[in-house]
C-alpha cells in the first residue's frame, strides 16, 4: 500500500481546501481577520478598494498591493509553517537592502558618472580607503560604506568631501582590474556586471586590439602578461571570489594578490 505524506496548514485548513472555493472564502476571511486587528486602516482601505475596485487611480490601486503584500507574505509563511524560513530570508533581504540602495542612487547615477576604466586607473584606491576610514571612523566594509553614504546623501553638501572620496573608491573597484580584486566593500556582482558605456560591445576573435603584437616584445614581460591574463580569467569564472581562484591556481590569495598587484605596477611604469 502507498503511503502518502499529508501536507499540514495552519488555521485548521487541509491541503484539499486548497483546491475547494468555499474553503478559500473562509482562508481570506482568516487573512482579513488577522489583517484588521494588525492595521486597521489598512484592512479598511483594501475592503472599500475590493467594494469599488473602480474607485482607485492605478497608481493608487498599486501602491495599496504593496502595502498589503508583506502582511500577506506573512500570513501564507503561517499557512505553510514555513514562517522561520520566511523570515531568515526576509532578514537578510533587509540587511542587503541597503547596499543595493547605495549601489541605484549613489554608484551607478552619481559615482560612476564621468568615469572611464582610465580615469579610475589612476585613483589610488589603498589611499582613497585609508581616507574614507578616517570619516567613517571605522573598518571600510560593504555595510559601513553603504550605512555612512547614505546619511551622508541626506546633506550632501556638508559631506562634499566625503561624498568624492566614496565616489573615487566606487570608480577605483568597479572599473579598474586591481579594484576588481582587491576591494573589499562594493558586493561582486557590481563590480563584476558593470560594463562602461565607452567599452565595445562586441568584439571579433581576431580583434586587432586584443591579439596585437608590439614591435618590440620582452620574454619576460610577455610571461607575466600571459600570467596575469589566466588569473583574471580564473577570477572571472569564478566571479572574483579570491579564495577560489587561489585554489584553482594552485597558489595562496597573498601570492594571488602579489602577483595581480606587481603587474599592474609594472604596467603602470612602463
Amino acid at each position: 500500500m502507498n503511503q502518502h505524506r499529508t501536507l499540514t496548514l495552519s488555521f485548521g485548513f487541509s491541503f484539499e481546501d486548497l483546491y475547494r472555493r468555499d474553503a478559500l472564502v473562509r482562508l481570506d476571511d482568516v487573512f482579513l481577520s488577522q489583517l484588521q486587528e494588525a492595521v486597521p486602516d489598512l484592512h479598511g482601505r483594501l475592503m472599500a478598494a475590493r467594494k469599488d475596485p473602480a474607485s482607485l487611480a492605478l497608481k493608487q490601486s498599486s501602491e495599496l498591493i504593496i502595502e498589503v503584500a508583506p502582511h500577506l507574505e506573512d500570513f501564507i509563511g503561517k499557512l505553510f509553517g514555513i514562517h522561520k524560513a520566511l523570515h531568515d530570508l526576509q532578514a537578510r533581504h533587509h540587511e542587503l537592502a541597503p547596499l543595493y540602495a547605495v549601489k541605484r542612487k549613489f554608484i551607478q547615477k552619481k559615482a560612476l558618472t564621468g568615469q572611464t576604466p582610465e580615469k579610475a586607473a589612476a585613483i589610488d584606491g589603498y589611499a582613497v580607503a585609508a581616507e574614507l576610514e578616517a570619516f567613517t571612523l571605522e573598518p571600510l566594509t560593504e555595510r559601513s560604506y553603504a550605512d555612512h553614504v547614505s546619511r551622508w546623501m541626506e546633506d550632501e553638501v556638508a559631506h562634499a568631501e566625503a561624498l568624492r572620496l566614496a565616489a573615487l573608491y566606487a570608480a577605483w573597484a568597479v572599473l579598474t582590474p586591481e579594484g576588481k580584486i582587491t576591494a573589499k566593500v562594493l558586493p561582486w556582482e557590481i563590480t563584476n556586471s558593470y560594463t562602461h558605456p565607452n567599452n565595445t560591445a562586441h568584439k571579433t576573435e581576431n580583434s586587432s586590439e586584443e591579439n596585437s603584437i608590439p614591435k618590440e616584445l620582452d620574454l619576460k614581460d610577455a610571461a607575466a602578461k600571459a600570467e596575469y591574463d589566466t588569473i583574471m580569467n580564473v577570477l572571472k569564472d569564478v566571479n572574483f571570489n579570491k579564495t577560489k581562484a587561489a585554489e584553482i591556481l594552485k597558489i595562496d590569495r597573498k601570492t594571488l594578490y602579489n602577483k595581480i598587484r606587481n603587474y599592474e605596477e609594472s604596467n603602470a611604469r612602463s
